[in-house]
Order: structure tokens, then sequence, then C-alpha cells
């Protein structure tokens, strides 16, 4: 491993996966990838960790919660926690002032009902108009929008705020479905700066940060969040390994500095066996804790 390089450990969470985050990262200058399960010894000697895993998520934040925001940045479990429960970051958005921007039940409109806790869409159905109970042990309810289109925002956010952001719009399917996740065909488009905005203060008020994805429609142009979900840099989308760079890009520790020219020989093992993946000469820090390597270069 070179000198000066910015070492990153990858994660494994399929061989696929992690192939294509290592491949994509050892591309760049100055970079050296390891794929691997997490361990104390590898995560003290990478300088930027990209968990892909949400066993390895749950190992960094239980083992090496020190290192958040330095070597990985993940939202802490509480705030994990709380996003799980959709009820409860309802309830938790408009006690922070976003109740605008939550699609509360309204009398007269349909709703949909939704597990409290789960995902993937599972039991969620649409219903006429109902009184509901306000804190449903087992449900959370929403106001039913009708609208041709569902959006996705996908948000990097750190101490500083939102970080980097791009929007995917998809199709919808039926009156609870959506079209175009599993198949790619969610349609990337840039994100309205007004709701990037929001978006991050949601975030914010959660003490969120790292990947996100916030799911809404839009009503009498007004964003309507129904969840925000926690990523591990891979969604469907077809935009994984550009995220893991934003991320990396992100972190502060010994990035590879503008200031200096060197060869670096970037070896990347993928887990596919002791191949190394080829490299080029790219822009290197000569001097490790120079004033130039804390400074932001996006």
């Amino acid at each position: 491993m070179h000198a000066f390089a910015t070492r990153v450990l990858v994660t494994r969470a399929g061989r696929y996966r992690a192939r294509q985050v290592c491949a994509y990262l050892a591309r760049q200058p100055g970079v050296e990838v390891q794929s691997a399960r997490p361990t104390s010894n590898r995560v003290l000697a990478a300088d930027i960790v990209l968990p892909l895993s949400e066993e390895d998520r749950l190992f960094l934040l239980l083992h090496a919660p020190g290192w958040n925001g330095r070597k990985y940045l993940l939202p802490w479990i509480d705030t994990l926690r709380l996003l799980a429960d959709k009820q409860a970051l309802s309830q938790r958005l408009v006690a922070e002032g976003f109740g605008a921007h939550v699609p509360l039940p309204r009398t007269g409109s349909d709703l949909i009902r939704k597990p409290r806790i789960g995902d993937s869409g599972n039991d969620v159905s649409r219903l006429p108009w109902r009184e509901v109970p306000e804190d449903d042990p087992a449900w959370t309810w929403q106001r039913a929008i009708d609208g041709a289109e569902e959006y996705a925002a996908h948000l990097m956010v750190g101490e500083a705020g939102v970080l980097s952001h791009f929007g995917v719009r998809y199709v919808r399917k039926g009156t609870v479905a959506r079209s175009g996740i599993s198949n790619l065909q969610g349609r990337s488009f840039e994100l309205p700066a007004d709701h990037a905005v929001l978006f991050g203060q949601m975030l914010g008020a959660v003490g969120y940060r790292g990947f996100a994805c916030v799911n809404y429609f839009v009503e009498d142009g007004r964003p309507q969040v129904i969840e925000i979900n926690a990523r591990r840099f891979m969604h469907r989308s077809g935009s994984a390994t550009p995220v893991a760079w934003r991320c990396c890009r992100r972190l502060p520790r010994a990035w590879p500095c503008p200031g200096y020219r060197r060869r670096c020989r970037i070896a990347a093992r993928s887990g596919f066996g002791s191949g190394l993946l080829k490299g080029n000469s790219g822009p290197v820090c000569a001097m490790r804790d120079c004033d130039r390597m804390r400074g932001d270069r996006m």
C-alpha cells in the first residue's frame, strides 16, 4: 500500500456490489481500496470506511462510534430507530414545525394504511375515510395523494447540512405502489433547490447525517413527505458508486491533496481473488498533515 494514498475499506455486501464500488473508487487518483468485513484492526488502519450492509453499519456504530464523522458518516442508532417508526417520524416532523409537509389524514380524503414499522411496501392498502387512532401501535395512517409520479430525493447530509443531492422520479403503479424500482426505470432529475433546503432542514431536525432517501409526492406545489429511509450508498437508480465517491470526498481524513503530484499505485482488492485493479497517476499529498488536506475540495 502506498505510504501517502487514502486507504478506503469497503465492507462486503454481496459480491457484485462490493466489486462495483471497489472498481469505481480504484479509478480515482490516490486511492487504495480493500473489500473485507470490518474488524477493529482494519477500521483503525483505514482512512475511510464504507459499510454496504446493515450488519456492518451496526458494527461501526456499536464498536467504533468515535470514528463517526471522521472515517465514516452514518446516522446514530436512535435516529435509525426513529426513521423505522413511520408514525413516530410523522409526529416528530409535525412537532418540529414541518406539519405542512406531512400528509396527515384529512376528513373526507382516502387513507393510506401501512405498517408502522415495515418496508418494501408490504401490507400497504388504500382505504376510504374513517376515524383512525391517534397513536395506533400497529399502523400508520396517511392521506392518500393522487398523482402520476412519486419522487425520491437522495441527499448526503453532514454537520454543515446538505453536502450533495439528486432526485429520481417514478411512475405511479396503481393506487399505493410505484413502478421502476426493481427494473431501474426511475428517471433522474435535478432536485429543486427549495426541496433540497426543506429536506435538509427536516433531516437536521431529527439529527440525521449520512446518505438518506426522502420519498415524497407534490400536492398543490408543496412536497408531502411519506417516509425517510437511511441508505448505505447503494440504491437502484444506478448511482451507487458516484454516491460512495461523494461520501469519501466529504470525509475529512487524509484525502489526497491536489497541491502535489506523484505516481500512486492504486491497489483495489475486490474480494474476487488476489488480482489488483490497475490504476493511474494522479494527485497525492506528499505531506500527510499539510494544511491543504483539511480544506474542502469538492
